[in-house]
This record gives structure tokens, sequence and C-alpha cells, in this order.
């Protein structure tokens, strides 16, 4: 028989993420980072988070990336990728497959199947083939504004200690236009590998946290 999962000694983290919510839902957006080594608990943490958000019955857009270290450094905007694809495969999927297609078309060309009947997508996949990252940008900060518009949206970045410098340039651009914004995002990673690599990321997080716009959650060991 499969045993209903019991998390114990994480009460204080949970907290803080409903704070980030809350301050979410008022339109004060947040970045919160969830930092820990290997096995110490971080998907397990919000993994209840989110399970305990959906048995509260909150109405919520969530979406989740993850950062590949097969990968890492040479496929740009991985993880946001997928977390476009997980938002246009869940509820309202078709809504927003159409709010990208308006507001961010160069990104709906990355994640969407072009038809060779779709003559007008065509024309913005030729587009998008140029476009400079200040209007990729742009389009995902309009695209994200519009759907936080209609309901709270989480975000999870999972391993940002592999991810690619266009992601975290993204993240850093992002990072900046969260107080306008009913978005949570919620980024994890191994504070050792992040040092040890140098990682751009290391740099990013101090600014935004000097600013106020990123929290840093750091899971300790269980006591006895």
């Amino acid at each position: 028989p499969c045993l209903e999962r019991h998390t114990v000694g994480r009460e204080e983290p949970l907290t803080a993420l409903r704070a980030a919510l809350e301050s979410a839902l008022t339109g004060q957006g947040r970045l919160v980072c969830v930092v820990g080594e290997p096995g110490i608990g971080k998907t397990t943490l919000l993994d209840d988070f989110l399970a305990q958000l959906k048995a509260d019955g909150s109405a919520f857009s969530r979406a989740r990336g993850t950062c590949s270290e097969r990968l890492a450094g040479s496929e740009a905007y991985l993880p946001i990728l997928e977390v476009l694809e997980s938002l246009t495969r869940g509820d309202h999927g078709q809504m927003i497959v159409g709010s990208l297609r308006l507001l961010a078309p160069t990104w709906y060309v990355r994640i969407v199947s072009i038809t060779k009947e779709d003559s007008s997508a065509e024309r913005v996949l030729a587009d998008a083939r140029t476009a400079s990252q200040e209007r990729m940008k742009r389009e995902l900060i309009a695209f994200f504004e519009e759907l936080c518009r209609t309901r709270p949206v989480i975000l999870v970045l999972e391993d940002v200690h592999w991810a690619d410098v266009s992601t975290v340039d993204l993240l850093a651009y992002i990072g900046t236009k969260l107080e306008s914004t009913r978005l949570l995002i919620v980024a994890t990673y191994r504070s050792t590998e992040l040092l040890l690599s140098d990682h751009v990321f290391a740099r990013v997080k101090l600014e935004l946290q000097g600013r106020g716009w990123c929290h840093e959650l750091s899971l300790d060991l269980l006591t006895r």
C-alpha cells in the first residue's frame, strides 16, 4: 500500500514560502532561492508547498523547469522553455497559447509545432530567428504580466547552478520587474556547486538581494 509522505522540520521555510506568495498576491512579486546540498530536501519542500496550496483550493497557475547538468551552458533558455510548455499543457492551456502567440511570438514559435499551412506562424518564425535578447525579455515580461492579471503564477526553476548564461540574464531582468506582478519564482540550487564554478547566478543573486527583490531560504540538516 502507498503511504502518505510525512515531512518534518521544514515548518519555517514553508511559512517563508507562504509569506512570499502572500506578497505576490498583493502585486509584489518575489524571487525566492531555496539553497541546500544534494538530498537535503529542496524538491520535497516545494512539492509540499504546492500540495498544500492545492489542498487549500488556491487558484493559481504553476509550472516547473529544470536546468540540466548535461546541457549546462549549451541549451539556451532550457528551463524557461520547459516552464512555457508546462503552462500551455495545464489549465487554460488554449488561452495561454493565444496570449503567448500575441504577446511573446519569439517564444511561441520555440514551443509550439508549426504546420506548413500556418503561413502567419511561418512569418513569425522567420522574424523570431533574428530577434534580439532584449526583445525576447520584453515579450516574456508582457506575457507574464498578462497571465498574472487572471491568476497568480508560481514558477519553479530547479538546479539553477547548472543554468546557462541566457537563462540567468533573463532571470536578472525578470527580477527587476517583479514589483508590479503577481508572480512568485522559486529557484533551487546547491551553494557549493554555485561557488566552486564561480557561476554567474551567484553575482546576479547578490545584486537582486541587495535591491530587496530576492530572498534566500537555506535548508539545514535536520536535528535529532
